[in-house]
């Protein structure tokens, strides 16, 4: 697919996509109490469940090892795959259409700092000017 995904569809995809089912087909989950849920990290090796899914804010999180994030993160972690990759599996999961912005048209360019500072109809400091 040419050019970036819509901020829209990558919205739509995290919303529809449970992080408890997505991280279930990796993990065992069992109920960690208020709504969280925990299991042995896959991203390093332990013996007591450090893993947390909060299915309620979409967020996952490892005491042991520290690493967390949403849905698409656990993903592209757990399958090495890119954001891009990990928004459109998701997607044909979750049946979300994606969209694609045109590449030349993604975001407005901008003058880099470094050739304004050192534009002509900018004053010298007086210092640059003597030396």
């Amino acid at each position: 697919m040419a050019g970036r995904i819509r901020d829209e569809d990558i919205a739509e995809v995290r919303e529809r996509a449970k992080i408890d089912d997505v991280v279930r087909e990796y993990v065992t989950l069992k109920s960690a109490g208020g709504g969280s849920m925990k299991g042995l990290c896959p991203f390093h090796d332990e013996r007591s469940p450090s893993f947390h899914v909060t299915p309620s804010r979409g967020m996952w999180y490892c005491f042991g090892c520290g690493e967390g994030g949403d849905v698409l993160s656990f993903l592209q972690k757990i399958d090495h795959l890119s954001f891009a990759e990990s928004v459109e599996k998701l997607a044909a999961k979750t049946n979300v259409e994606l969209r694609y912005v045109a590449p030349g048209l993604s975001r407005p360019t901008r003058q880099p700092r470094s050739s304004i500072a050192t534009s002509s109809n900018h004053p010298r400091p007086r210092s640059a000017v003597n030396s």
